[in-house]
């Protein structure tokens, strides 16, 4: 009876190490195809991790702005107008206008000019004498042999201004005055036929 009661325990130890090996079985079935699947990982491209990468603008702005102690976020746009702005230029002073030109004194030119009057057949050979203004010095070429001339000057409005001595032909003689810019009659003296205008500029 005891060994009846041995030998149903061992049958029944031995069908449940049975039943547990095939449990055992199947359990490793069932986990070993999972264990041959690879592991796949998705694949992202360069592109959207540098996308992803990268900082947007807002959050830029927003971590400059809430950084502790920075300055506000139109900081940066402020200093870069500084940066930019382009130095003043110094402008030149004006200049002052050039001084007019003096006005023309009434003082005729100081060069010295000469002009050649000249007697013969008893009448001067040029009635008619232009020079400029300034110191003139009329010269009498007395050519009539033995026959006396001069030469006197009277100013436009009148009145003798210079006159040379009486020649004695053949001879020459000379006066020097001042010549204004005007028409000055001459004549001979001796001879009030023989006359002539000196036109001074």
């Amino acid at each position: 009876m005891e060994r009846k009661r041995i030998r149903a325990i061992a049958g029944f130890t031995a069908a449940l190490a049975a039943g547990a090996a095939a449990l055992a079985g199947c359990a490793g079935a069932d986990d070993a195809p999972r264990a041959a699947e690879p592991t796949t990982t998705p694949r992202v491209s360069r592109s959207a991790t540098a996308i992803a990468a990268s900082p947007s603008p807002a959050a830029t702005a927003t971590a400059v702005t809430d950084a502790p102690g920075g300055p506000p976020a139109s900081a940066p746009t402020q200093l870069a107008a500084e940066r930019t702005e382009p130095a003043s230029i110094p402008t030149a002073a004006p200049t002052q206008p050039a001084p007019p030109p003096p006005a023309p004194t009434s003082t005729p030119a100081s060069q010295p000019h000469a002009v050649t009057v000249i007697a013969r057949g008893v009448q001067f050979v040029s009635s008619s004498i232009s020079t400029a203004a300034g110191q003139l010095t009329v010269t009498l070429d007395n050519q009539d042999v033995r026959v006396p001339h001069d030469v006197a000057f009277s100013a436009p409005g009148g009145g003798e201004v210079a006159a040379t001595s009486v020649i004695a032909g053949p001879g020459s003689g000379s006066t020097t005055f001042t010549a204004w810019p005007g028409t000055y009659s001459f004549v001979c003296t001796l001879h009030p036929n023989m006359t002539g205008t000196l036109t001074v500029q």
